[in-house]
């Protein structure tokens, strides 16, 4: 695109994301033009392709009504076309931004309520290709320069029943981190030939306050390269991967202590890997708990509350 736009192509375009709708006559007396440089100038912003096309902004009871919330994707290599497609097929995905950092790509969704919302989660984090997922709930819109009433804020979120999804969704976090840091620990033993260790962070990092115990992984951990081979991971050993916890969680480790060694083979070398996450001071019986197990042959998956803890078959 040659053309380039003034000041007045920008007030214009401001006013018309507020109100699309608004009349020539109105917005020149608002940029104190004459009718006919406004309407000129629209159909010069429409000539140029900068005016694509006029959308609909929804009202306050909609916007209250719906639960939005932005979720980032971590995808595997060379997957990502085939993963968009099948963004693309879900009515309520209704933006999707490559980023840079942590995650790959930003999906912005808006469902109807807290449970549609969970279902689409879950149907997101099973796509082929989708390796992570981290999910921020929109809280409440502090500036929204596309109207003037620009605060929308969630009703829903000050209800009770709002508690139990928050509770899932921080579970699923973890649960998802875990095995992928896991696998990640895995691979780099094995490409290694063993020396790969996986170890919780100490109390007190990020503020976190509950990982009083070897047991208790409540704050996070993170991956090194255990040079010496001693299983745990010593001060100046590279670190490779960290994860700390979104808080508001208790991940527990079933035996063993405070880190894990991988041999050669990717394999726990030692007590066999068993965690139960749950949301902090409940039971592991509670809905939104989870179990993340790796039996003696290597095998990882998640189980739900009525099997946890893990067990050496499982």
């Amino acid at each position: 695109m040659d053309y380039r736009l003034d000041d007045i192509d920008r007030q214009l375009l401001r006013l018309l994301h507020m109100n699309a709708r608004a009349s020539t006559a109105h917005l020149a007396r608002q940029m104190n033009l004459a009718r006919t440089t406004v309407v000129a100038r629209i159909a010069r912003l429409e000539q140029e392709s900068v005016i694509a096309g006029y959308g609909v902004r929804l009202g306050e009871r909609m916007e209250q009504a719906a639960v939005r919330a932005y979720c980032g994707i971590r995808v595997q290599p060379k997957m990502a076309p085939s993963v968009m497609q099948s963004l693309n097929r879900l009515v309520e995905v209704e933006e999707v931004s490559a980023v840079s950092g942590q995650y790959d790509y930003m999906v912005f969704v808006r469902c109807e309520s807290n449970e549609k919302l969970d279902a689409l989660l879950d149907r997101i984090g099973l796509i082929d290709g989708i390796q992570q997922t981290y999910t921020s709930v929109v809280l409440s819109r502090k500036i929204d320069r596309r109207g003037a009433d620009s605060e929308a804020v969630l009703a829903a979120l000050a209800a009770p029943s709002f508690t139990p999804l928050m509770e899932g969704w921080r579970v699923r976090q973890a649960t998802e981190a875990l095995q992928s840091t896991i696998f990640y620990a895995r691979s780099e033993a094995i490409k290694r030939g063993g020396n790969v260790a996986i170890q919780k962070l100490p109390n007190n990092t990020g503020g976190c306050t509950t990982a009083t115990t070897n047991q208790a992984w409540d704050c996070g951990w993170f991956v090194c390269a255990d040079t010496n081979g001693n299983g745990a991971c010593n001060a100046g050993e590279p670190e490779l991967r960290r994860y700390e916890s979104p808080g508001n969680i208790e991940v527990s480790r079933t035996g063993g202590g405070a880190s894990i060694k991988l041999n050669r083979w990717g394999l726990v070398d030692g007590t066999w890997l068993g965690f139960s996450l749950v949301p902090l001071n409940k039971p592991t019986t509670n809905a939104a708990a989870r179990g993340v197990c790796m039996s003696s042959g290597g095998r990882i998956r998640v189980i739900p509350p009525q099997d946890i803890p893990c067990t050496g078959s499982t």
